[in-house]
């Protein structure tokens, strides 16, 4: 869904009291949104429109029991026990009730077939009934818990091919029944211009999750290259902001899961749960929060965890609580964390520092989707486009700081190496300096047995090998010389002279 919104900045700075009172008058509006205003003559589609928007005119009333058939509806609308509606949008807030909407269209041209979108890819079930040629309903079954291949139009939002008789006016009923945001808008198609609208609405859906999936793919060979655990989590971060993507634009019942309506129906709630518990956890690994403020890093890894409950209760259970629990849960995200991201700043956290109001932009935007489920107050100038926007620059900012703390731990690591190897090196010299060899040829006395030296002195054997290594000497007599220098006594056999090659 696309939203488009007006920003004016004023030359003069504004009063705090004129933007309470501006606050005062949108929240009025939001609550207040033109119950009584008379819809009149019908949607009139004549030829040069390409879309026609029907809500402010079409007729609604409350099917609490859900067991309302078409004949009951259209015998209540024609006893005027509807309510007419008026506004921009059709908003219930979170319920589990359905409603019946009567669309009177007088059809000004010679064409006969248009196309019906309703604004809410989330709705479980929308019926809608056309007239047809022999004076009853042709029905359309609609909403994403029903199978994505039994619609006649291949759209991730609800729509089907209406008929009309040409220059008429023409009755067209809905029956939408929903467990949760009951938001929506009601349009009507020229084919052709239905056509182009898709063709866009496909590119532009799958262009962001496919940038959203290389953005995870991305992180995950960062980690498994560098071990960062900063950006496992991140990684887990965007493919939580995936999912979420794809359930909130209804492309995953497209995708991923097209036969599984009762996933589809949850799974919102359930994505919505998995990136509040994801992005707790990266915050408290990514800021540090244990090491600053380690009271603050308990409350968030709590809060992870609700998250993890709100999960398990959504996915087995099926009541609105699931909505109310992901509602405080992303009202109560920003709360913690950017009172954790302000604590740890204070004490010299570098990455909260910089980030904070980064943090604050993306709370922000969820905060900003809830305040419109909830209607306080009725805008077109929010939605999943800005904040996927914001997701984005985020993540490239976060990127950039794992990047710069990377380069610091890889800097430090070299800067470790690299003193132990100096430490090593002087070891070995030292080693070296102590390591005495001898080699060349050795110039020596042939009757003396002396040595001379690179002086030109001549010393004894033993004194030589002394000072050019670290051998020591130890005297005693061979054989040979014993028997020569001492043939007085006498030696065992064991210590005759014995030749080279002989063994002892």
């Amino acid at each position: 869904m696309k939203f488009t919104a007006g920003i004016t900045r004023a030359t003069q700075p504004i009063p705090s009291t004129v933007w309470m009172a501006l606050l005062a008058v949108l929240f009025t509006c939001g609550i207040v949104h033109a119950d009584g205003m008379e819809s009149g003559a019908p949607a009139v589609f004549s030829d040069g429109i390409e879309r026609l928007n029907l809500t402010p005119t079409m007729q609604w009333l409350q099917d609490p029991t859900r067991e309302m058939t078409l004949e009951q509806a259209r015998a209540k609308f024609d006893a005027a026990e509807h309510s007419p509606y008026g506004g921009d949008f059709f908003q219930l807030g979170p319920s589990r009730t359905a409603v019946w909407l009567r669309l009177n269209i007088e059809n000004q041209t010679d064409r006969d077939a248009f196309v019906l979108e309703i604004l809410n890819p989330r709705l479980p079930e929308i019926d809608v009934y056309y007239p047809d040629q022999h004076g009853g309903f042709t029905e359309s079954r609609l909403g994403i818990a029903r199978p994505y291949a039994e619609r006649d139009v291949r759209f991730p939002y609800p729509a089907t091919t209406v008929r009309m008789e040409p220059w008429a006016t023409s009755s067209i009923y809905l029956r939408v029944y929903n467990t949760g945001d009951m938001r929506f808008l009601v349009r009507l198609w020229e084919t052709n211009g239905f056509l182009n609208h898709a063709a866009n609405a496909f590119v532009t859906e799958y262009l962001m999750a496919g940038l959203l999936l290389a953005m995870v793919v991305f992180h995950l060979v960062i980690y498994f290259s560098l071990r960062e655990i900063n950006y496992l989590l991140l990684s887990l971060f965007l493919a939580a902001w995936l999912l979420w993507y794809l359930a909130f634009t209804a492309t995953g019942s497209v995708l991923l899961w097209p036969d599984w309506p009762l996933l589809a129906e949850r799974s919102p709630t359930v994505t919505t749960l998995m990136v509040c518990a994801t992005f707790a956890i990266f915050g408290n690994s990514l800021l540090e929060v244990r090491k600053f403020a380690r009271r603050w890093s308990n409350a968030l890894m709590l809060y992870a965890a609700i998250c993890g409950l709100g999960i398990l209760e959504a996915l087995l259970f099926d009541n609105i609580w699931r909505i109310y629990i992901a509602i405080t849960m992303v009202a109560l995200g920003p709360v913690i964390t950017i009172a954790a991201s302000i604590r740890v700043a204070g004490r010299g956290g570098a990455s909260a520092r910089r980030f904070l109001l980064t943090w604050c932009c993306l709370h922000l935007g969820g905060v900003t989707i809830i305040v419109i489920s909830s209607y306080l107050f009725t805008s077109r100038g929010f939605g999943a486009s800005w904040i996927n926007l914001v997701v984005v620059l985020s993540t490239l900012l976060w990127t950039f700081d794992l990047t710069g703390r990377v380069k610091l731990r890889m800097r430090a690591q070299r800067q470790l190496l690299e003193e132990k190897v100096e430490e090593r090196t002087k070891e070995l010299r030292t080693a070296l300096s102590e390591v005495k060899t001898l080699s060349g040829l050795l110039p020596m006395c042939a009757g003396c047995k002396k040595v001379r030296d690179d002086s030109g002195y001549w010393s004894s054997v033993e004194s030589f090998i002394k000072e050019h290594s670290n051998a020591d000497f130890t005297h005693g007599l061979c054989p040979d010389c014993r028997a020569s220098l001492y043939p007085e006594v006498p030696m065992k056999s064991a210590q005759a002279p014995k030749s080279r090659g002989e063994k002892a």
